[in-house]
């Protein structure tokens, strides 16, 4: 009985997923930064329409941008109907001294009603720093 409890207590009402570009894997733009960009899909498993925050943490520099979205302090605000996917194209941009680092990207989905989180981490790819 415990372990049928649990099961329910741990049904996610989220299903989110981030995929990389893999050709190119990185694009170096103009002022020599390089940019990564990647494909996220946030599904609302709800019932309902529910607000959603995907907010991106990473190195202080770290450029968000995003295709038709407004991205404020790296965060974008979703409002998804119920049982449907949104997918978005975003942009992750460094400059190439920081990019060769290799840092973690962190993408943090929240419905802003429950409060339920799904968190994804990427490594930023850039020609340097192997």
């Amino acid at each position: 009985t415990g372990l049928l409890l649990l099961g329910f207590n741990t049904n996610q009402k989220i299903e989110f997923t981030v995929e990389r570009d893999r050709a190119p894997a990185y694009t170096q733009l103009s002022d020599g930064s390089i940019r990564n960009a990647v494909t996220l899909r946030l599904l609302n498993k709800n019932s309902a329409v529910q607000g959603f925050d995907i907010v991106v943490t990473g190195p202080d520099a770290l450029e968000v941008g995003a295709v038709g979205r407004t991205v404020e302090d790296r965060t974008i605000n979703l409002d998804i109907i119920g049982d449907k996917q949104v997918q978005m194209r975003m942009f992750l941009t460094l400059p190439a001294e920081i990019a060769a680092q290799r840092d973690p990207i962190t993408l943090i989905a929240t419905n802003q009603v429950t409060g339920e989180t799904v968190t994804r981490t990427i490594t930023f790819v850039s020609g340097g720093g192997s």
